[in-house]
């Protein structure tokens, strides 16, 4: 693998997810590529503390992340 594949890849996204991150966008100035990056990096921390269940609950929308801050 070269150094610019390593880098970069093509992974094809739904419209719905595209639009979203537009919208995103025009309320944050950043490109429609770091939205969905930040999106992805968030999404991989959340994922990792979820179990199989709770993170399917949350893709099919019946669950629901509650975020506590440490005290």
């Amino acid at each position: 693998m070269t150094d610019d594949q390593s880098e970069h890849s093509t992974v094809n996204l739904d419209t719905s997810l595209l639009k979203d991150a537009q919208t995103l966008l025009d309320r944050k100035p950043a490109s429609v590529e770091d939205v969905i990056e930040g999106w992805a990096r968030l999404g991989q921390v959340v994922a990792s503390q979820l179990t199989e269940r709770e993170q399917m609950l949350v893709l099919l929308g019946s669950g629901f992340v509650k975020v506590i801050e440490p005290e």
